[in-house]
């Protein structure tokens, strides 16, 4: 017998209760966390390049719907008016226009719209901001459809307006637009 009380030499006995518990697998070795706790994980995934090349469509159809305000929404006769002056050419048909301010709140939404799809492109996009982003494309269609409904008019009242290439470019961009930001809350989950 040895003097910790072991009979086998190569394998001793050990008298101190830590010795113990580490040797039968209890407590945690030195520098890893105590039981029951874990390293932070981090569960923010990098942005993979498809991930960022929805961003960047996002940002360009919304460059194309800025840029879509400033071309002919409208004509008649030979003149043309942007988004910006359709309560002009309401004037010629209607002694209210009602499509006035509608343009610059649609600038309004298309550059949140863009603030929110920059993070997307740069691979830092958060899944509150592609919710945010449905909402904010929701609120710019119908802002699109008030506008359309103002050149083309009703069926009781139809408009001698015709429609012009920025609204038809708007349209498709917006419907871009919402489907990127689809994607990206697709992409983030």
């Amino acid at each position: 017998q040895t003097p910790s009380g072991s009979t086998n030499p190569t394998h001793p006995t050990h008298s101190c209760p830590k010795q113990l518990d580490s040797f039968r697998g209890y407590g945690a070795p030195y520098g890893q966390p105590a039981y029951g706790f874990a390293p932070p994980i981090n569960r923010e995934r990098p942005a993979d390049g498809t991930a960022k090349g929805i961003g960047w469509t996002w940002i360009i159809m919304c460059v194309v719907i800025l840029a879509s305000l400033f071309m002919p929404w409208a004509s008649m006769n030979g003149q043309s008016w942007n988004a910006f002056n359709l309560e002009w050419a309401e004037l010629n048909y209607n002694v209210e226009p009602a499509s006035a301010g509608l343009a610059e709140v649609l600038l309004g939404v298309t550059v949140v719209l863009l603030m929110l799809g920059l993070p997307q492109a740069l691979g830092k996009g958060h899944l509150a901001w592609g919710i945010v982003a449905l909402f904010v494309c929701l609120l710019g269609g119908l802002l699109w459809a008030a506008m359309m409904g103002y050149v083309t008019g009703t069926d009781d009242e139809p408009s001698p307006l015709d429609a012009g290439a920025g609204l038809t470019f708007c349209g498709i961009a917006g419907l871009v637009v919402f489907g990127t930001a689809i994607a990206s809350l697709a992409k983030r989950r």
